[in-house]
């Protein structure tokens, strides 16, 4: 289990630290969106566990439902749109924001029906 507290908690910190990457942050980014210093956001992705409120502020940060950081499901939002609308530079976060959200929706939607 490495270093960490238990294998659920360095799941959700691998799930953090993969989704993290593939959005493009560094963890100094995504540690100071959710209010901490790189040293304590690297415990969590190291697996030594955090708080659900704090889980949540991550999820919402990385755009995925908790459910996914805490390994009920493997369905991820496609990460190809955002990442492609941050590499342009033209498009405004809240509207990234909104576009993700309005994917989010649909792929559920669609996940639903099947």
């Amino acid at each position: 289990m490495g270093r960490g507290e238990s294998g659920a908690d360095a799941e959700i910190g691998k799930r953090i630290r993969n989704r993290r990457r593939e959005l493009g942050y560094s963890s100094r980014e995504l540690a100071q969106k959710i209010g901490l210093h790189r040293s304590q956001y690297l415990k969590i992705e190291a697996g030594y566990g955090t708080t659900i409120p704090r889980l949540r502020q991550i999820a919402q940060v990385l755009k995925v439902p908790l459910s996914y950081l805490v390994g009920d499901t493997d369905v991820l939002p496609s990460p190809d749109i955002e990442v492609t609308l941050r590499q342009m530079g033209i498009v405004k976060q809240e509207d990234i924001d909104e576009i993700t959200s309005i994917v989010n929706f649909l792929v559920n939607q669609r996940a639903k029906k099947q």
